[in-house]
């Protein structure tokens, strides 16, 4: 076999590793949000539905709404909302900041107090700018920073066992 077509193939073997790696770490994180669902205590909620928004990532949300179909929050619905900007986002309870929208964390922190949003993100040193929670990589490994600070100033309440298992920042 030629020695281009055996890089080619070596290449697309790494693409594919790489997509499964990438898929995987969304289904995680989906699965972390739903589970945060449950350590976490809003205000009253008004509505029917548990609503997540999702800022920027289009394959968190399909894993989300994949969980949506066949879980809830209590006894809520879940639905899960896409939004390009956050101005977009009204009435809900998660909103979820991709990476490559970060710059839209600054815009919902100041909103997240009287709309009691859980701000979760992806971006080193999130928390320090106002996320509640945010997915880091350590050794491998999908972990979350946390900032209890963060959550109260958000009018939320934390169970104490989310800090327990993650890395907390204040």
């Amino acid at each position: 076999m030629p020695f281009s077509l055996k890089l080619l193939g070596i290449i697309f073997g790494l693409w594919i590793i790489a997509e499964n790696s990438f898929g995987q770490d969304e289904k995680f994180k989906a699965l972390f949000i739903y589970n945060f669902t449950k350590y976490i205590e809003w205000p009253a909620i008004n509505g029917n539905d548990f609503k997540i928004a999702i800022v920027g990532n289009n394959n968190l949300a399909n894993e989300l709404n994949s969980i949506a179909s066949k879980m809830k929050v209590g006894q809520r619905s879940i639905n899960i909302i896409s939004a390009k900007f956050s101005s977009e986002i009204f009435d809900c309870q998660i909103v979820y900041i991709s990476n490559n929208n970060i710059a839209e964390l600054s815009y919902l922190k100041g909103k997240a107090k009287s709309n009691n949003y859980l701000i979760i993100t992806e971006t080193p040193n999130s928390c320090l700018l106002g996320s509640c929670i945010n997915f880091v990589s350590r050794n491998g490994s999908l972990k979350y920073e946390i900032s209890k600070l963060n959550i109260e100033n958000a009018g939320l309440k934390v169970n104490s066992s989310l800090l327990v298992l993650g890395i907390e920042v204040n």
